[in-house]
C-alpha cells in the first residue's frame, strides 16, 4: 500500500490531481490483531469496513446480520455490531475520520427457525440464505411476513411465523441510526453492498440523513 501511495503520489505530482487510495477490511476482530491498522489508516484515504455479515449462512441459528449496537439478548459467542467494530478499529490505532462503515442493501435469512421470540436468536434446521432490499420489499407486501424492531441493537427483522424464516437486514430507520452514529463519532462516511439491490430508498436515506446537519 506504501508502494502504491508512492506512485499515486508522483502522479498527482504531474497532474495536480489527488489520487485515492482506500481499503475494504473485515469487521471481525482476528484481522485487527494480524495487521497494522494504525500505519494502514495513515496511507489510505479511507478504511471501508464491511460492517455486515456478522452473521452469514455458516451459522445454524438466527442473529442481526449488520447491527448498530448490540442486544443484551444476544448470545455471547455471537456478540458483535458496528458501534463494537468501530471502537476496536479506533483502539487499534485507526483514525476515526478515514473510517467509513458498511450498510448493507440485502438481507440474511434462515429457514425451519425455532418459533420463539418471533425467530429472533433460535435455532434453524433449514437452508439460510441471501435476498436484495428490493425482494425483501416484496416479501413485506405478500402480508406473510410481519417487520419488527429491536431497540437495543437498532436493527429491523421479519419473522414468517407460518413458514418459520427469519429474515435480518438494514431498512431506511437503521440507516438514520447509523448516520447520527457517524456524524456523533465524527467518521468518515457510509458505503453499502451493493448498489443494484436498492429500489433507491436506503440510498435516498443514508444521503438525506447524512446530509442533515452536515
Amino acid at each position: 500500500m506504501a508502494k502504491i501511495r508512492q506512485k499515486l503520489d508522483s502522479f498527482s505530482a504531474k497532474t495536480n490531481n489527488h489520487y485515492l487510495l482506500t481499503v475494504a477490511t473485515p469487521p471481525n476482530p482476528t484481522y485487527l490483531k494480524n495487521v497494522e491498522i494504525d500505519q494502514i489508516a495513515k496511507i489510505a484515504d479511507f478504511v471501508n469496513i464491511m460492517c455486515y455479515d456478522f452473521h452469514d449462512d455458516w451459522n445454524t441459528s438466527t442473529c442481526h446480520h449488520t447491527n448498530l449496537l448490540i442486544s443484551l439478548a444476544e448470545p455471547k459467542n455471537q456478540k458483535q455490531s458496528t458501534a463494537l467494530v468501530v471502537k476496536n478499529y479506533i483502539e487499534s490505532g485507526a483514525d476515526p475520520k478515514k473510517l467509513v462503515i458498511g450498510a448493507a442493501f440485502y438481507g440474511r435469512g434462515w429457514k425451519k427457525v425455532t418459533p420463539v421470540n418471533n425467530g429472533l436468536y433460535q435455532p434453524a434446521k433449514g437452508q439460510s440464505f441471501a435476498l436484495n432490499y428490493i425482494a425483501i420489499k416484496d416479501s413485506l407486501r405478500s402480508g406473510k411476513y410481519h417487520r419488527y424492531w429491536d431497540e437495543e441493537a437498532k436493527a429491523p427483522y421479519l419473522w414468517n411465523a407460518k413458514d418459520k424464516i427469519f429474515i435480518s437486514y438494514d431498512d431506511p430507520v437503521s440507516l438514520e441510526k447509523k448516520a447520527e452514529f457517524i456524524k456523533k463519532e465524527n467518521l468518515g462516511g457510509a458505503m453499502f453492498w451493493q448498489y443494484h439491490a436498492d429500489d433507491g430508498e436506503l440510498l435516498e436515506s443514508l444521503y438525506r440523513n447524512l446530509k442533515n446537519g452536515n
